[in-house]
């Protein structure tokens, strides 16, 4: 459907070419299907979101701050910030199929997890100064922030999974897929449905968890006896088989740190002259990747790469190559000075001059650092090339020469923190 309406719009030559548009337009909003008598039906307010479908984000943000002025020119204050973060979902769409009477709810399937745990701590001290003509403050302070992301991800990589669904332990279902993981039954206290729970379609067939959804029938009368079973509705609930809960968790751990002073003084007659300059010291530390593949029994400790007899990455999941990417360390300063002169009450001139800083994340090649990726992509190009190929003038024949050449790039070196140099000068006039 995207690909048909992109060409529709080159065709057209119009590229905000909408594709839905009910007045004048070449496709209404909504969906066609052969109800249970074979005559076809327009539904205009047909959902293609699929059942079960939904995303929720809880914040909760605690925050507190202490301020004492032990003297009247300082002044002390603490701050503490606590955010937790939790964001789930289950996204999928209704793809309509060929034989015009059903509808597959699964094709995108997916769930999604994310969880954040953010620690803030922030000190000032701030002293006001009025001597000799000379009036100002001088501020000194630091900040640290911690934090915890974890990503949950899908559970099992878009697959659905059929257990809790009718038809799951129905004996011919079993018979024909051998595949299949037959889990206990309800009697042995498992999870799958019981062998006599089966749903039928509207020719009468017993559905298979699969027909349930790959093939939903909005047409079909489920209004009991053949149809569903003793009345009930046949449904595709997604929250059935895409599970939010999952085993492996994707955790990082980052420290943030930060000092800085403040100042800005008055001097001469009216206060004519304004001196500000500030400077600020950071670092940034990656605490490495807290893989949790089956907490509480098997979370991998961030440093589980360098001991790979004790934790097998088979068995605690991760990537020893990737884990070992995730400690940089990384620090840089900015600072400004500036001055304002007013001539009157009305016109001020100023020039100012501040360096900037900001940390940067990633690689040059905007690749995780995985020595498997290039070897993944290396062994492609040499299928795709009978064998060999060139790059950067060089003929590639096997995958260490290819990994080697790329690696020679610098595609894994971490990109550089940006920096930046500012001058200005100028005239303000207030009216």
């Amino acid at each position: 459907l995207g690909g048909w309406r992109n060409d529709h719009r080159v065709v057209l030559d119009e590229p905000n070419w909408v594709l839905y548009n009910p007045v004048g337009g070449t496709m209404p909003r909504g969906a066609w299907y052969l109800d249970q008598g074979g005559q076809e039906v327009y539904q205009q307010d047909f959902n293609f979101a699929s059942e079960g479908t939904y995303n929720q984000n809880d914040i909760t943000t605690i925050t507190w701050d202490l301020e004492v002025k032990p003297t009247d020119y300082l002044t002390l204050r603490y701050v503490y910030t606590q955010d937790r973060n939790d964001f789930s979902a289950i996204e999928g769409r209704m793809y309509s199929n060929a034989d015009r009477n059903t509808f597959n709810t699964v094709q995108a399937g997916n769930t999604t997890q994310y969880d954040r745990q953010t620690e803030n701590h922030q000190f000032d001290a701030i002293l006001d100064l009025d001597v000799l003509g000379i009036n100002g403050n001088l501020m000194v302070g630091a900040v640290q922030t911690k934090f915890y992301q974890r990503y949950g991800g899908n559970v099992t990589n878009n697959i659905p999974l059929y257990f809790l669904v009718p038809g799951y332990n129905d004996p011919t279902y079993t018979a024909n897929n051998p595949n299949k993981v037959v889990l206990p039954g309800l009697g042995g206290g498992g999870w799958t449905t019981s062998p006599e729970q089966v749903l039928h379609g509207r020719n009468g067939q017993i559905l298979t968890p699969e027909d349930l959804y790959t093939r939903f029938d909005p047409g079909h009368d489920a209004g009991g006896g053949l149809f569903g079973y003793k009345g009930a509705a046949i449904r595709s609930p997604l929250d059935k088989v895409f599970l939010i809960e999952r085993n492996v968790f994707d955790g990082y751990k980052t420290k943030q740190e930060a000092w800085y002073i403040n100042t800005q003084f008055t001097f001469l007659e009216d206060d004519a002259l304004t001196l500000l300059v500030g400077y600020r010291e950071e670092k940034n530390q990656d605490l490495g990747q807290w893989a949790e593949s089956n907490a509480p029994w098997f979370a991998a400790p961030p440093d589980a790469f360098k001991n790979q007899a004790a934790f097998p990455p088979s068995v605690w999941m991760y990537s020893p190559g990737y884990q070992a990417t995730n400690f940089e360390k990384d620090e840089g300063d900015s600072y400004n000075i500036g001055a304002s002169y007013a001539l009157n009450d009305e016109i001020s001139i100023y020039v100012t001059h501040s360096k900037t800083f900001k940390f940067n994340t990633g690689n040059n090649g905007g690749l995780l650092g995985d020595i498997e990726i290039l070897e993944d992509l290396v062994f492609d190009a040499l299928a795709h090339g009978g064998g060999s190929y060139t790059a950067n003038g060089v003929t590639v024949t096997n995958q260490d020469q290819g990994v080697d050449a790329i690696l020679s790039t610098g595609v894994f070196d971490p990109l550089g923190n940006e920096e930046g140099l500012n001058y200005e000068i100028g005239v303000k006039t207030s009216l």
